[in-house]
């Protein structure tokens, strides 16, 4: 079922134990996959001065420092597949809508090399519900050195394996905030970082040439949104997806796999847009504005973004009553009673109740779309419905689905209309959000580009030619 209303989300939780079964399954998402959004949960990002340091070159080696000290705990991906199923009798209305299907994994990992934890950032995960016990248990195991590789034993899952083939099948991908993920990733999952930045953004050039995205820098430059992190900013374009299916303007449908219901390793990340309507709630500012208070759940004040978002679309309406009686006060002026309404109309008509089942939702909103597959140890599988399950907290796995599903709607709201199958990134025409990556307290993205007066690194150029090699 293809919808701008989804109310939960299935992720597939992989682990140590059933990492064999369901790699063909990740290795099939990524091969079809028009972009892959990730998202990382580390064991610390170091020191947070040098995170913000003045000169972006000490912001680098610092979080070298960090990458080489720290360790990844759980890696989320979300494969966004272009849908080209025609499932709706109205082609202008068809045009609007560009469809994914969507699959999604948090995979818990294990380092087997020493590292640093920090307590900070330990604590902040077990407050969002990190299971420690199971990194621990079932966490996939990884090495900072290619020891599998020197072996040449390329039956085996491998996370390694996994990174370098969102490399060789030169797939875009997507971050909400990429530097930290790309520094840890390349130096966890790739080989030993380069000396300088202008190296690492050389190799990160070659490495992904279809192109980096950062919904962050997107959010921030061009959004201009009144907070950019990721929670936030996922449920604003979540409502507004909603909007503008009902407005008939440009949009993006929803549609994911139908897992058999022996897969008790898939768990359903409720999502549902909040029906609340009490705006006598207290809001923490600090959260409000950046996502993230010190007391934590301790605060007194709300967190809840929903609540924050309704504050924002009250005053909205308010600001627009304003500005209209002041036209209406003016000599000779038409009335604009009708522009407030309409006002206040979208801001009700994203006001969906948790038990709606999208009901009222008609052509775009609610589609029909043939089922999706997914093979398991290369068969394919009958489809069936999961029991359910309300799966709160902090996940990777649900983090990279937010960031791919705000990607996608800036593809609809930013890039050209394409009906042309099968649609790469690079189709759309959106070459103002490719290669910059957001840079806290700059008023300038970091490009990642070749530099004339840098080479890619030594260790980049021996690791992409064995790559390449084992292509061909």
């Amino acid at each position: 079922m293809s919808s701008a209303n989804f109310h939960e989300v299935p992720v597939v939780d992989v682990t140590r134990d059933n990492i064999v079964e369901i790699w063909p399954s990740l290795q099939f998402s990524l091969q079809q996959a028009m972009f892959v959004a990730l998202d990382l949960e580390m064991s610390g990002i170091g020191n947070r001065k040098t995170l913000m340091a003045k000169s972006i070159d000490d912001r680098y080696r610092g979080l070298c420092e960090t990458a080489r000290t720290r360790s990844i705990l759980s890696i989320g991906l979300s494969c966004f597949c272009h849908n080209t199923s025609s499932d709706t009798e109205n082609i202008s209305d068809a045009n609007l809508a560009l469809k994914f299907t969507v699959h999604t994994y948090n995979i818990t990992v294990l380092c087997e090399d020493n590292y640093t934890v920090e307590p900070l950032s330990l604590t902040f995960l077990v407050e969002h519900g990190f299971d420690f016990n199971k990194q621990y248990m079932k966490g996939v195991y990884y090495h900072r050195e290619d020891k599998a590789e020197k072996k040449k034993d390329t039956s085996k899952p491998c996370l390694r394996r996994l990174f370098q083939q969102l490399i060789t099948n030169e797939v875009p991908i997507v971050f909400h905030n990429a530097l930290v993920d790309l520094v840890f990733l390349y130096q966890n999952l790739y080989t030993q970082l380069p000396a300088n930045l202008s190296q690492f953004t050389a190799d990160l050039s070659e490495m992904f040439p279809s192109g980096i995205y950062d919904t962050k820098f997107v959010t921030e430059f061009m959004e201009r949104t009144p907070a950019s992190y990721l929670e936030y900013i996922f449920r604003k374009r979540q409502k507004d997806n909603l909007e503008q299916c009902l407005m008939k303007e440009k949009h993006i449908l929803i549609d994911f796999p139908k897992y058999p219901a022996s897969c008790d390793y898939v768990e359903q990340r409720g999502c549902s847009l909040d029906s609340e309507q009490n705006q006598n709630v207290k809001l923490c500012e600090c959260f409000s504005n950046h996502g993230w208070c010190a007391l934590g759940k301790n605060c007194p004040n709300s967190h809840d973004v929903d609540a924050i978002l309704r504050k924002e679309d009250v005053a909205l309406v308010n600001k627009q009553r304003k500005r209209n009686r002041r036209k209406r006060a003016r000599p000779g002026s038409e009335s604009t009673i009708g522009e407030c309404a309409t006002v206040e109309e979208r801001v009700a008509s994203v006001t969906v109740n948790d038990n709606s089942n999208n009901a009222g939702l008609t052509g775009d909103c609610s589609q029909e779309s043939s089922d999706i597959d997914i093979p398991q140890n290369g068969e394919q599988v009958q489809s069936n419905v999961v029991t359910k399950s309300r799966c709160e907290g902090h996940r990777a796995g649900f983090d990279a689905f937010m960031t791919g599903f705000t990607m996608g709607t800036f593809i609809a709201k930013y890039g050209k209309s394409v009906s042309d199958n099968p649609i790469k990134l690079s189709d759309f025409g959106i070459q103002e959000l490719v290669n910059r990556i957001y840079l806290s307290g700059k008023d300038y993205a970091l490009q990642i580009k070749k530099s004339d007066f840098s080479k890619p690194s030594k260790g980049h150029r021996i690791k992409i030619q064995m790559l390449k090699g084992e292509i061909t």
